[in-house]
């Protein structure tokens, strides 16, 4: 067979051949690299880290430091004003009396802050750290004198 397939010759000469060298897959010669062996040693990138400047906030510089000692002394303050307002309100009136209810009810109000996330704010965070500190401080003081007072009740009779 020395010319087209049957197939192809059908299609007409310049079709046919087109279609007949489509189907034929060529062999191709791969061409072998010759590989370069690397006789220097290459050498380390160097990465630089950019250093942070440090910004100056509110709570780095001198207002920062003053108002980290004013935030618990205006707490401090406030806190009767605040304590007797929680008393006087509605929520305050159905609580039972007892004498860590005060503390209890700040703590409380402390925790919920903190779960909405108010502590993501510098000087709100000092605020509730503030709040937190001054009255579990208050907690032991009454805790102290909660057992300094029966102590005394019964001691105070026996020596009497």
């Amino acid at each position: 067979m020395a010319g087209l397939p049957k197939k192809y010759a059908k299609m007409g000469f310049k079709k046919g051949w087109a279609m007949y060298k489509k189907t034929k897959t060529k062999k191709t010669r791969t061409a072998t690299k010759k590989i370069t062996k690397v006789r220097t040693v290459a050498k380390k990138r160097r990465t630089y880290r950019k250093s942070k400047k440090q910004s100056s906030s509110m709570m780095g510089g001198f207002v920062g430091k003053l108002m980290k000692k004013a935030i618990p002394v205006v707490y401090g303050f406030g806190r009767d004003k605040v304590s007797d307002m929680i008393a006087n309100s509605q929520l305050g009136k159905k609580l039972p009396v007892f004498d860590l209810m005060d503390e209890a009810t700040l703590l409380g109000i402390n925790a919920v802050a903190t779960k909405l996330g108010a502590r993501k704010n510098p000087i709100v965070r000092r605020g509730l750290q503030a709040m937190e500190d001054i009255e579990l401080a208050s907690v032991g003081r009454e805790l102290s004198d909660m057992f300094d007072k029966k102590k005394n009740d019964k001691g105070g009779d026996a020596f009497n």
